[in-house]
């Protein structure tokens, strides 16, 4: 028999007429997720340590508002600038993440200071308030220096170190010191704060009114007087935590900065440059001399590879591209690069297969290569991912057997000639790039490497590496961490290409003023780098800072555009204040990708000079013909998907807190009952509930074409059982001041541009609408078709994809779920009732349902998730057939294209998707039946597979994913209608 189980769905109101302010369902508090201490991360699951690193992001998101609390701190007397250079995302996340650090009060306090920044504006504090409440705190903290007792502090070991915070023992006993900051606030602090404006607004030349990452204006943070004096005894708290632990941050640090990798991969202070004429005994090293170009043996043995194919190893490919003859690297001709990623796995402390969220590692790559290519789009370099292999059935030498075997990568894996050579692909045509580890582990960080130039002739000196947190959208990967990730993929690319550091091979090795160390004519001679000169380093997050947020508005898509128009050094980054080698020309660059700054001047200021440019064509063709020939025929003739070149398309973000519950945009500015509020905002009487004032009452449906039109803000997450207030029968709450994947379990705010991946940029709850309906009954040769194949079968579990009140009377309510990647899209009318032969099903036609399809209708993966509540769980081995009641087919064929089943192994913590169903291919296809029940057999684990046929049949079936046609659609009636999914389970045996 069949047996039913419900997922939870969220229902919505229609309109209420009469009047402008409509109303939702009341929704739950907002609850800030709790702070998980994970002392040992060497013996974590997966899953808690891809909590550690979100929580990481989550702290280093302060970091640039703790600069601007500190820098005026560090200029009263008897204080130094000493924690200034640290406080920058980078090393913030990173000693976050540090496992002798993630679980400290200290971490868990900035963990919980995020939180409560996110809560106290009611957009996202890092868009468009980032830069009011940047430059409030300065203002704040610069009176808090004139006119609070300070007290000084000294870090051990360190006399040129020390730091001065406010001293809370000294504030009159009457008054603290919030008060006597909001009271300061009240009387205007001079006229230096102002709480609500547009970055582009300041004084000075400015775009102003620009958008970061899509999101927002800049202007109506609404951080009121009190919630900013509110933040800053706890400010105050955070840099004097951070002070006290100075040493530990400059580790940090150090082993970021100055941490290099010899020939061999063996970590050390030597550069990652190959010679060409001496012929290495030991390491047998063939490449390019790094003052002028050449041949040697890595020619020789170049061309006796590619006159004996039976010497080279068949994932090795020495080709060249049939009957094309490549320019001249004086030319610069275009090109594009093929690069395969290795990521690399490991056996987690429960026996599953981590880090957590390795399967979306191709999405990953491709934000970081799209991103990395608009910096270099005006070398004439670009790059395309080829593949990303991540399965570790297929090419075993994935998976690691331990976390620490994991972390040790980049010193055994990657120092092992073999290793390398038996797990490179396409190599030297494609870069390859192998990612493992995280550059937060003390024992083994590193951020990445590259060698210069990589080598076409030994495998173990010709790839680069990153770190598994620098491709992750938890981790740098993403535009709230300033593209660190990509910036960090670029730089280990041009290593690659042949491009040294502009201050040599490391800051200890920098040869001074006396020479250029890059070979490089128009790159400044510099001391050093400039994260490794504390006051430049403090100036130039400060300059950066201010660029990019007030004159480059904090616009992404205009930063992207920007990286792409101009080769050289910019104007912005000709600085004479930036100089530590006067005696010579030019001065010190802030933004060059060869260089190591602050996050900030990349964005701000990220570029390669002419002569750098020219140097990777020359090194490439000459120490890698076979790479440089096929990067022309590629870019010459298309012949796999280039990246894009043409003016960058927006990331794709679309502001949940600016939207409505139907997607109709807000307004920046508004008023209701004689306040003014911003996007969205509460309003009195409502609770938690967020509303705002639609910007073009006319375009929305909801507003019926009255104006002003004040409806419910979008923006949903499931909630908690702990959140008080929760309410069981209403699940789902509005967005609060920063929808995050900490505070809700989404990934929108960790990276936005990956919606454009899902049907679209859904938005919850949306109106609930009756239908009368006729009950009908099934016949049973309708039932019977799902079971044919399996006739012993025993039991069916089913899910129906809405909740509401499910009855087999007349009147039928229906509602549409969605919630971020997972869309849970269906009705609650569908009930099957009693055995096969008579079956029960309350139904409406099978005709267009606007109100309950797929919309905004976009191109791009479409899927529906379900949950099985099933006890106990069925198995792979049971699984017999997958079901699913359709109400609609839509227009496109075939209606269904795949299908995934949700699988956990015992002991897994975290399931996997595994593939048993590919729809057909060709111009006839069959028609779905509709409205009724249709089968997929389901068969064994498709290829590449996520886990072996043994593992399959052991794991437990938790649920179920249906992918619907992505082609082109015009209207929502296009795509199918999927009421109801269930799996058919065989019989025991």
């Amino acid at each position: 028999m069949f047996k039913v189980f419900l997922t939870f769905a969220c229902l919505a109101g229609l309109p209420a007429e009469g009047g402008r302010l409509r109303d939702d369902a009341t929704f739950p508090c907002l609850r800030r997720r709790s702070f998980l201490a994970v002392p040992n991360l060497r013996e974590a699951t997966g899953a808690d340590v891809q909590r550690v690193h979100a929580q990481a992001a989550n702290v280093s998101s302060l970091a640039y508002l703790l600069f601007a609390a500190a820098r005026p701190l560090s200029q009263a007397p008897g204080s130094s600038n000493a924690l200034l250079p640290y406080l920058t995302p980078t090393i913030l996340r990173r000693y976050a993440a540090r496992p002798d650090r993630c679980a400290s009060p200290t971490v868990e306090q900035l963990y919980h200071l995020a939180a409560d920044v996110a809560g106290a504006t009611p957009g996202q504090a890092r868009q468009a308030c980032f830069y009011s409440l940047y430059q409030a705190l300065q203002a704040v903290f610069a009176w808090v220096r004139d006119a609070v007792p300070l007290r000084i502090r000294e870090v051990p070991g360190q006399p040129l170190a020390p730091g001065t915070w406010p001293d809370p023992d000294a504030v009159a006993a009457d008054i603290g010191l919030a008060d006597a900051v909001e009271a300061a606030l009240s009387s205007g602090l001079g006229g230096a704060v102002v709480l609500d404006h547009d970055p582009g607004s300041q004084s000075g030349s400015g775009k102003g009114g620009g958008k970061r990452d899509g999101g927002g204006d800049g202007g109506g943070c609404g951080l009121s007087t009190s919630s900013l004096a509110a933040l800053v005894p706890d400010f105050a708290a955070a840099l004097a935590a951070l002070h006290a632990d100075l040493p530990a941050l400059q580790q940090t640090a150090s082993v970021l900065h100055q941490s290099r990798w010899q020939p061999g991969g063996r970590p050390g202070g030597a550069a990652r440059v190959r010679t060409l004429d001496s012929d290495d005994g030991d390491d047998g090293v063939d490449g390019a001399n790094e003052g002028a170009g050449g041949s040697g043996g890595g020619s020789r043995r170049r061309r006796s590879l590619q006159m004996s194919d039976s010497s080279v190893p068949t994932n090795h490919f020495y080709g060249l591209p049939p009957g094309f003859i490549p320019s001249p690297p004086a030319f610069m001709a275009p090109l594009l690069f093929p690069v395969v990623l290795h990521v690399l796995l490991y056996r987690d402390a429960a026996g599953g297969v981590a880090p957590a969220r390795y399967q979306q590692a191709a999405g990953y790559a491709q934000r970081a290569i799209r991103v990395a290519n608009y910096w270099a789009k005006p070398t004439n370099i670009q790059f395309f991912v080829k593949e990303v292999r991540t399965d570790p059935v297929a090419h075993p030498y994935l998976l690691m057997g331990s976390r620490s075997d994991w972390l040790d990568v980049p010193q055994r894996q990657l120092a092992d000639a073999a290793y390398v050579s038996g797990a490179v692909a396409d190599w030297p045509r494609s870069i390859n790039i192998f990612v493992a580890g995280e550059s937060s582990d003390t024992g083994t960080s590193n951020v990445g490497f590259g060698y210069v130039p990589g080598s076409d002739t030994q495998p173990q000196y010709g790839i680069t590496f990153v770190t598994w947190d620098s491709l992750s959208v938890d981790g740098g990967n993403s535009p709230d961490a300033y593209n660190e990730g990509p910036q960090t993929v670029l730089h280990e690319l041009l290593h690659h290409l042949g491009l040294q550091h502009p201050f040599g091979p490391s800051d200890a090795e920098a040869k001074g003023c006396s020479e250029s160390d890059d070979y490089v004519t128009d790159t400044p001679v510099v001391f050093g780098s400039v994260i490794g000169n504390s006051d430049l380093s403090a100036a130039a997050t400060a300059y950066c800072l201010d660029l990019f947020w007030r004159q480059f508005s904090g616009s992404w898509d205009d930063v992207y555009a920007r990286w792409g128009a101009h080769l050289g050094i910019p104007a912005e980054d000709m600085n004479a204040w930036a100089d530590s080698c006067p005696g010579n020309p030019g001065y010190d660059e802030l933004g060059n990708h060869l260089s190591y700054s602050a996050d900030v001047c990349y964005a701000a200021l990220g570029h390669v000079t002419p002569g750098q440019a020219q140097r990777a064509h020359y090194i490439t063709s000459e120490m890698n013909p076979v790479l440089y020939a096929w990067g022309q025929h590629y870019a010459a003739t298309a012949a796999l998907p280039p990246p894009p070149l043409a003016s960058p398309p927006p990331e794709g973000f679309v502001d949940l807190c600016k939207v409505t519950t139907t997607g109709c945009p807000c307004k920046s500015s508004w008023s209701f009952s004689s306040r003014s509020y911003a996007h969205c905002d509460r309003l009195p009487g409502q609770g938690n509930r967020l509303f705002c004032e639609v910007g073009d009452a006319g375009s929305c449906a909801i507003c019926r074409g009255s104006a002003p039109c004040v409806v419910s803000c979008a923006g949903g997450c499931q909630a908690t059982a702990e959140c008080p207030g929760f309410d069981p029968g209403r699940p789902v709450q509005v967005c609060a001041s920063e929808l995050t994947e900490e505070l809700c379990g989404t990934l929108l705010a960790k990276e936005p541009a990956a919606l454009k991946h899902a049907a679209a940029t859904f938005v919850a709850a949306a109106a609930v609408t009756t239908a009368t309906v006729a009950t009908t009954t099934v016949a049973a040769s309708q039932i019977s078709a799902a079971t044919a194949a399996f006739p012993t079968a025993a039991v069916a579990a089913f899910a129906i994809t809405a909740a509401g009140p499910v009855t087999t009377t007349a009147t039928v309510a229906t509602a549409k779920v969605t919630a971020t990647f997972a869309v849970t899209i269906g009705a609650a009318v569908a009930v099957l009732v009693g055995p096969p032969s008579a079956a029960v099903l309350a139904v409406t036609s099978c005709g267009p349902q606007p109100s309950l399809a797929w919309a905004p209708v976009t191109q791009g993966p479409r899927y529906v998730d379900v949950l099985f509540g099933q006890s106990p769980q069925p198995t792979g081995a049971q699984a017999g057939a997958v079901v699913l009641y359709l109400l609609g087919r839509g227009g496109l064929q075939p209606a269904i294209s795949s299908l995934d089943l949700l699988m956990l192994l015992p002991k897994a913590k975290d399931p996997v998707l595994v593939n048993v169903y590919k729809g057909p291919t060709g111009k006839a296809q069959p028609q779905p039946l509709c409205p009724g029940i249709n089968q997929f057999a389901v068969s064994d684990p498709k290829s590449p597979a996520a886990m072996s046929s043994k593992d399959f049949r052991r794991a437990a079936v938790t649920g179920l994913r249906v992918y619907v046609n992505n082609g082109s659609v015009t209207t929502a009636t296009d795509l199918p209608y999927i009421a109801a999914a269930g799996l058919v389970l065989r019989a025991a045996r």
